[in-house]
């Protein structure tokens, strides 16, 4: 699951999740449209959503082949 489609599924707005995790909205927003975290905050995302959206998501399949 990414960032969008759990924010959607739980009805979560961009302000609210960043409260939790302790940025901006404007950087949920990024993130959204596919910024990529920092090891982190990609963390801190995973430990937010309760694993749905886990870290790993944020690497692209060229990354995890290396």
């Amino acid at each position: 699951m990414n960032l969008a489609s759990y924010l959607e599924a739980h009805n979560k707005t961009q302000e609210a999740f960043a409260a939790e995790i302790g940025v901006k909205q404007a950087t949920v927003s990024r993130l959204k449209r596919g910024k990529r975290p920092s090891l982190e905050l990609a963390a801190k995302i995973e430990r937010a959503t309760g694993g749905a959206v886990p870290a790993s998501s944020w690497v692209d399949d060229q990354q995890k082949a290396s």
